[in-house]
């Protein structure tokens, strides 16, 4: 008569109302519970995460990161660093970025034109912008954007531009409007300029969004 296997050890004798409970089950493997995923490992600072659309490295082009380190175990993340608290430029116009994957960026203060003009760019992972006063032009012209992510902008007091371009966006402008206007950033005349326009949902949005800023 089989018994009860779990993990690997045959247990014989148990009763249930009575009767065997190994003859009742006659062999049926009892597996341990499903143990969780590793835990994340941080990134390291100064740095963002972004995916490429050829393996390649992001293209230097007028971009302003240091270095771009290949994540082990993949062929087309890269981990991007800039030392300083300014990431002014760090991606200018990469045109092989199509994802950012998120980043440890305590501290930075200024993320002007991070962004600027990569249009192959799709999904961007929420990242820490709580210190950053300068937002402007950040996102300008990423044409295949699919959602505004809801970064914080509490201390931001430059928005300029900074979606202006992203027609392809299908939701997400309105509720950074709606956080921002809590707070408005001293400039912040188009932001959202064109933001969402060749979508009908986008496109929604920003009919809801004051004229002053797109």
């Amino acid at each position: 008569m089989a018994g009860i296997i779990l993990n690997g050890s045959v247990i014989k004798g148990l009763m249930l109302n009575g009767s065997s409970v190994s003859a009742m089950l006659n062999g049926v493997k009892v597996f341990p519970a499903e143990e969780p995923g590793p835990t994340p490992v941080p990134l390291p600072a100064n740095t963002i995460r972004v995916r490429t659309s050829d393996g390649n490295p992001p293209n230097k082009g007028s971009a302003s990161y240091e270095t771009a380190t290949l994540v082990e175990g993949t062929t087309d993340v890269y981990d991007v660093y800039k030392s300083g608290t300014s990431f002014k430029n760090l991606l200018y116009n990469s045109s092989n970025v199509i994802e950012v994957l998120g980043g440890n960026t305590t501290g930075i203060t200024d993320m002007s034109y991070m962004f600027y003009y990569i249009e192959m760019l799709k999904t961007v992972a929420v990242f820490d912008t709580s210190t950053v006063s300068n937002m402007d032009r950040m996102f300008y012209a990423c044409t295949d954007l699919k959602a505004v992510p809801l970064l914080n902008t509490s201390l931001a007091s430059n928005t300029y531009r900074m979606f202006y371009g992203c027609r392809s966006v299908e939701t997400g402008a309105l509720a950074l409007y709606q956080q921002m206007s809590a707070h408005p950033p001293f400039t912040h005349g188009q932001t959202f300029r064109n933001c969402g326009s060749s979508t009908t949902t986008g496109s929604a949005e920003l009919e809801q969004i004051p004229s002053d800023w797109k």
